[in-house]
Formats: structure tokens, C-alpha cells, sequence
């Protein structure tokens, strides 16, 4: 298996806001098979549990849609908002 595949899947079930995720493995093979060519998984979670943390009063409900369109827009155009 891949070494980057299992620290994402380490990471979203020790994380905090992540955990909460419904079929975990199931929903990051899909995120990997996505669009693990286009940017670094790892790094983005980190960026959005940092993003998280910081602005507290706009947590979300559904983490697993969160995650989707942030990695979208990420590597939409290479840019993030």
C-alpha cells in the first residue's frame, strides 16, 4: 500500500474535525484516486485544520464536503480563496 496513502488515512482519524467522517477509508481512497496527481493531500489537510482552528465559528457540519471542495478548488486553477 502506499506510505502517503496510509498517513492520509492516519491523519483524518487522529484529527479532531475530521474523525467525524462517515466511511473514512472509503471516502479517501476517492479523494486520493482524485486528486492525489494534482496537489499534496497531506499538506492541504493540514492547511484546512489550521484554517479550522482559526476561524472556530464557521465549523461545518459535513467535513467530508468540506474536504471535497476544498481539494476542488485547490486544484481547479492553482489558486485558493
Amino acid at each position: 500500500m502506499n506510505i502517503f496513502l496510509e498517513e492520509i488515512k492516519k491523519y483524518v482519524k487522529d484529527n479532531q474535525y475530521f474523525n467525524t467522517i462517515k466511511n473514512q477509508d472509503a471516502f479517501i481512497d476517492k479523494i486520493w484516486n482524485t486528486f492525489s496527481l494534482n496537489c499534496d493531500i497531506i499538506a492541504e489537510l493540514k492547511k484546512m485544520d489550521c484554517w479550522l482552528s482559526v476561524n472556530e465559528n464557521r465549523r461545518k457540519k459535513r467535513y467530508d464536503r468540506f474536504v471535497t471542495n476544498w481539494l476542488l478548488r485547490r486544484t481547479s486553477n492553482g489558486k485558493f480563496y
